[in-house]
């Protein structure tokens, strides 16, 4: 587990222009483990990502 808040205080104070990716993973019915569908509503799925990626926005917005 990464401390988001800690890494991205550090990128910014050392002026650090990197990428930064962000691994997301959730049950998609079998998609996960090598269906080629998402077998569950896609919508809930993009809500989560969606929620995950304003999280980590505003934790580098406030780092």
């Amino acid at each position: 587990m990464l401390d988001f808040d800690a890494y991205f205080k550090l990128l910014k104070k050392y002026k650090l222009n990197t990428l930064v990716s962000l691994h997301l993973d959730y049950e998609l019915g079998g998609a996960e483990t090598g269906y080629t569908k998402i077998l569950v509503d896609r919508k809930i799925v993009f809500d989560a990502v969606k929620k995950d990626l304003n999280i980590i926005q505003k934790i580098w917005k406030h780092a």
